[in-house]
């Protein structure tokens, strides 16, 4: 059976305070959803690199911040008024000594999918997290097969 969709969004000013107040509403509404806590930390880092990007590349716009769930799926969407789409992907590692460059690779791994899409004023970037996996309480071990002699 599946679940009404869940959503929430956010207009977030360009300021460092408010991805990370983004982060944290972001955390209570996943928590009230009951997102698994693998899945939720694993969108909470998605949405705050996404929100990161947005701030640093965004030309000083608001940052939309829109959190879904559907069918224990849950997506993270981020627009920014950066209208250069060609420019959101990973960028090769330059080495441990840098501080920037490598949260679309971590994006990469954390996410079962992500992507960008134009917007009226500017483009968006959303990520899609894998769903949580069952865990062994959920799915009994089977019997041992029986050895007919």
């Amino acid at each position: 059976m599946s679940q009404e969709p869940l959503q929430v969004r956010w207009d977030l000013p360009p300021t460092e305070k408010a991805v990370h107040d983004a982060r944290h509403s972001a955390e209570a509404v996943l928590t009230a959803w009951k997102v698994d806590e693998d899945q939720a930390d694993a969108a909470l880092l998605v949405m705050a690199e996404l929100a990161a990007n947005a701030l640093r590349h965004g030309k000083d716009t608001d940052i939309g911040v829109t959190i879904s769930l559907v069918d224990q799926t849950v997506t993270v969407d981020v627009t920014d008024g950066d209208y250069r789409i060609g420019a959101v992907q990973p960028t090769r590692h330059h080495g441990w000594g840098h501080t920037s460059g490598r949260g679309l690779q971590l994006v990469t791994v954390l996410a079962a999918a992500w992507g960008s899409y134009p917007t009226p004023e500017g483009k968006g970037v959303w990520a899609t997290l894998h769903p949580p996996k069952a865990k062994e309480a959920d799915h009994p071990p089977h019997p041992p097969a029986l050895t007919v002699c």
